[in-house]
């Protein structure tokens, strides 16, 4: 580098200094917001599905046997939709599972321990029905004597990745 600047003149040397130094502040930056932006996509993207997880919170303690499962919103009535809700009863002799009709009979998978969080949702990504990652979100539900419940609502993680790729396109 010594050579190829040798024999130039100090304005030349300093224009040469200064675009490397641009161009390597660019890169940090792109990368820094890239970063940035694809923590707050994934922060909003919980947001919702933490708010069907609490329009489902009504629906946890049924005492009504048979009783139809609630509507959330439109997409988790469609199969196979993407969106999916699921309610598992935890207390050791009852299995009871009511889940979204979009899962079609499927079921979601736990996420691991290590998910958990400090607001009482643990937050993760799984493999779910047509083998689509999903982004999922659960919490359990302590009901007293009525039971323990696992409450889940999961979504295709596709769309986290296609926001987070179309802001990394308009970046470059």
């Amino acid at each position: 580098m010594k050579r190829v600047l040798q024999g130039r003149s100090i304005a030349s040397r300093l224009f040469l200094a200064a675009g490397f130094w641009s161009a390597s502040i660019l890169i940090v930056a792109g990368v820094g917001l890239s970063a940035l932006n694809a923590s707050s996509t994934e922060d909003n993207f919980d947001d919702t599905l933490e708010l069907y997880s609490k329009a489902l919170v009504a629906n946890v303690v049924s005492g009504e046997e048979g009783r139809a499962p609630p509507v959330v919103a439109p997409q988790f009535e469609l199969a196979f939709s993407g969106w999916y809700w699921q309610i598992t009863r935890l207390d050791g002799g009852h299995s009871e599972i009511r889940a979204s009709k979009s899962l079609f009979g499927s079921q979601l998978p736990r996420l691991p321990a290590s998910a958990a969080g400090a607001d009482n949702f643990s937050r993760g990504y799984v493999t779910g029905p047509g083998d689509k990652p999903l982004r999922v979100i659960e919490r359990e539900i302590d009901a007293g004597d009525e039971g323990r419940y696992l409450l889940q609502v999961a979504a295709n993680a596709d769309v986290i990745r296609a926001q987070v790729v179309q802001f990394e396109y308009a970046l470059s």
